[in-house]
């Protein structure tokens, strides 16, 4: 399955109480659609210094959350690598006072912004609610 992308058919074998059937699908990204998904390449995601994709529906549930971006590839030109101690892995919930479900939530909530910024969030498979402030 690695070698396919949404819009790709490929046949899929399976058993229902011990008859097999061949059936052809039609593989579809996180959203049901056959569009295939691009990383997000935002201002923010520049400034920050990080790759940022938002949360699917059953990743928030299985988290308990209601929304959420996740944080990868940090590099030390940017703020959360230059002035935190943020780890990948890392999902932003909030962002000062606003909520953050998406990458345009994040390009919100820093347009325009100067001084402090203060990040909320969580890692999966840890209890506890971490906090990540940075300069503008």
């Amino acid at each position: 399955m690695a070698d396919t992308a949404p819009g790709d058919a490929v046949s899929v074998t399976v058993n229902r109480k011990g008859t097999e059937r061949d059936l052809r699908v039609v593989l579809k990204n996180k959203a049901g659609n056959t569009e295939v998904v691009k990383k997000e390449a935002t201002q923010a995601a520049e400034l920050l210094g990080a790759d940022l994709s938002a949360l699917s529906t059953e990743e928030c549930k299985k988290l308990g959350i209601k929304g959420g971006v996740k944080v990868s590839n940090l590099s030390k030109s940017g703020k959360l690598g230059r002035y935190t101690d943020m780890e990948d892995g890392f999902i932003i919930t909030r962002i000062g006072e606003t909520s953050v479900h998406s990458v345009q939530d994040i390009e919100n909530a820093l347009l325009g912004k100067s001084g402090g910024i203060l990040m909320e969030g969580i890692y999966a498979g840890y209890p506890n609610t971490y906090y990540y402030g940075f300069g503008m």
